[in-house]
Parts: C-alpha cells; structure tokens; sequence
C-alpha cells in the first residue's frame, strides 16, 4: 500500500522542526546534548524506516559513528570526541531528512496549488457549495469525477492522483473546499 505524501511530509517537517532545539542544547552545553541526538537520530530513522526511505541507512550510520566514538576505551576527551561527532553529524543528518522532505513537499504543494486555482473560482462563482452535504467524502468523490471527466483538467487531475495518490488527493480537496477564502 503506497503511503500518505502529505503524512510523510508533515512527519519529515516535525523531525526538521526539532533541530534547532537539539543544536540549542549542544550550544548550552547542556549534559543531556548527546543523548537527545542520538534519540533524535533515532527517531529520524525510524520515520524514514517506515515510509520505506533507504535513506535512514545513513541515519543508522551517523549513530553507528556516535556510539564508537562513546565506546572508546579512553575516558579522558571521550565527551568531548563525542561532542564533535554529534556536531558534525547535524548537517548530514539535516541533508538526509530535508532532502526527501523538499521533494514530497514539492508534490504536495504543487497539487494544493492546482486544486486551489480550480476549487476557489468555482466556489466563488457558486458551481460549488458544501450548504446541505451530509457525507462529505461522496461529495469530494463526485467533484473529482467531474473534475476528471472535464477534458480541459482531466490531465492535470490525472497527474494530480499519479503524483502524490487519490487519497491524499481527497484530503487536499476537502482542505481547499473547507478553506477560508
């Protein structure tokens, strides 16, 4: 079952979101810098695991390094050793999460975009109206019938569902018809 772009891409956001708080304790020297990173990373991985993105091999890397460089025999140096693999692994890790986010993004974006310049003009010009609906799901199936049928939009609609999936193009057209114009 293919999975939710628009998830993938709120998951990936939530995970770039949490690194500025992460480079915030590196830059407090807060004792507990280390352990959040790790975490983080894996956490990272286990959201880009479960979306199939083999991109969290490199998460798993990054740690891998992390945890050697804790391992060491030598005591004296050891946080600090630690410290700096942490910090040089930020960028990397970023790239990594960013990198499929700005991707998914794009689509996402793209199709909201498309939807927005059909949807809006013809809830403005009263083609549409949500007055009496009562299942709100045939509703959206309907208009995207009719939006596929039309020979003007149906290679755009079309594209639409091949880029990000016909479910996800369902919740952007309920976001577009429940939003305040």
């Amino acid at each position: 079952m293919k999975s939710s772009n628009i998830d993938k891409r709120n998951d990936l956001s939530a995970l770039l979101m949490q690194l500025p708080e992460k480079v915030g304790l590196f830059v407090r020297k807060d004792p507990a810098a280390i352990t959040a990173w790790i975490e983080w990373l894996g956490s990272a991985e286990a959201v880009m695991k479960g979306y199939d993105m083999p991109e969290c091999s490199r998460l798993a890397g990054l740690r891998a390094i992390i945890l050697s460089a804790q391992m060491a025999v030598s005591v004296a140096g050891k946080r600090r050793q630690v410290t700096e693999r942490c910090l040089a692994s930020i960028n990397v890790a970023q790239e990594v999460v960013n990198a499929p986010y700005e991707a998914v993004n794009a689509k996402v974006e793209g199709v909201h975009t498309l939807f927005r310049q059909i949807i809006i003009p013809m809830r403005n010009t009263g083609l549409i109206s949500l007055d009496g609906v009562t299942d709100m799901t045939e509703t959206i199936n309907t208009l995207l019938r009719q939006l596929s049928l039309n020979e003007q939009l149906s290679s755009s609609i079309n594209g639409a569902i091949a880029s990000i999936g016909k479910a996800d193009v369902m919740r952007t057209i309920a976001q577009v018809l429940t939003e305040e114009i």
